[in-house]
């Protein structure tokens, strides 16, 4: 006894293992499936592999390092399963604010009138910027659209492969034959002379 505390050999309980998740009929094949399918979301590979986990009777603190997942997220997917079956490992509807961008109307502006723009926007093709200023959305939304419908812009595109010029003309004369290296700034000599 240690100042009036009564000491007490620490106890540690073996963990619980939880029994063996029963499978429906022809469940087992159709989970294998959804683990191994590339074209699989990997969250619904994971909650499958989960599912076939806990029905070989794997305790559910293994499951939780051979999925990488928390022990929350292992026995909310067990019951989920038991509840629902396949169907309730799907993701349920998101709360939040509904999209307030027609996906609808970005597509058909971008390919209304042959895919060019309106004569008075003075462009000979639409840019993201460009087809996102005319209802006031985003050009990330328009690009994010563009993908998801398999849209590919038409025009001039910016390659990141092209070369670029070193060489520039001097002045803008009439003989135009006189060009010049671009001088390197003084924060970078080094890469002139590497030495």
């Amino acid at each position: 006894m240690v100042a009036g505390y009564r000491l007490r050999a620490r106890t540690t309980s073996p963990p619980s293992v939880a029994p063996a998740l029963a499978l429906r009929e022809g469940d087992r094949q159709r989970l294998a499936e959804l683990a191994r399918l590339p074209s699989m979301s990997s969250g619904l590979a994971k909650r499958a592999r989960i599912v076939l986990l806990a029905a070989d009777g794997m305790p559910n603190a293994r499951i939780e390092g051979t999925a990488v997942a928390s022990r929350p997220t292992v026995t909310g997917w067990r019951d989920r399963y038991a509840a629902g079956g396949i169907g309730a490992l799907k993701d349920e509807p998101r709360s939040g604010r509904p999209a307030l961008i027609d996906e609808v109307d970005v597509v058909v502006a971008t390919l209304a009138d042959d895919g060019r723009p309106p004569a008075r926007l003075g462009i000979t093709y639409w840019s993201a910027r460009f087809l996102g200023a005319e209802p006031g959305i985003s050009s990330a939304s328009v690009a994010r659209i563009w993908r998801k419908w398999g849209i590919q812009r038409t025009g001039p595109r910016r390659s990141s492969s092209a070369p670029t010029r070193s060489w520039r003309p001097r002045s803008a004369t009439a003989s135009g034959s006189t060009w010049t290296r671009r001088r390197t700034p003084s924060w970078c000599r080094w890469m002139r002379n590497p030495g």
